[in-house]
């Protein structure tokens, strides 16, 4: 059986103000290369583009192991509870955390999506609403 850790992503600049809490059973450091590399990779998404920001000022993500030891219910658990706990404009957390949607159910999704293309007037919607989603988090 797997022992996972809940962690959390920090800015050096401000530790004690989490903005993102994740769990995992590989490697923390490993972990936190992951993100590292996502970042470099995705999409502007609020967490990669976070990620990214840091980076751009010469700093990285801390990840700061808050529990560890934990089966896979108690992290997602934990999860959660930590999510609700920061949930602020901070945070960077899309989801409540704790995913009840399997590796399964999550690989059919993937596979579903795969060449999927948004086009025109849709990605352009998507766009801008993320850019004043990005813009308001970055007011505050």
């Amino acid at each position: 059986m797997a022992s996972y850790s809940v962690y959390i992503l920090t800015d050096p600049a401000a530790p004690f103000s989490p903005r993102y809490v994740g769990l995992t059973a590989a490697d923390p450091a490993k972990r936190l290369a992951w993100h590292i590399s996502k970042a470099k990779s995705d999409v502007p998404r609020f967490k990669a583009s976070w990620i990214r920001h840091l980076e751009d000022r010469g700093r990285r993500p801390v990840l700061q192991v808050m529990f560890t030891s934990l089966s896979e219910h108690e992290a997602r658990f934990i999860e959660r509870a930590l999510i609700a706990q920061h949930r602020s404009l901070l945070l960077l957390n899309v989801r409540q955390g704790g995913d009840v949607v399997s590796e399964r159910t999550r690989l059919k999704i993937s596979e579903a999506l795969q060449g999927h293309d948004v086009k025109g007037e849709t990605r352009l919607r998507m766009s801008t609403a993320a850019r004043a989603a990005w813009q308001r988090r970055r007011l505050t």
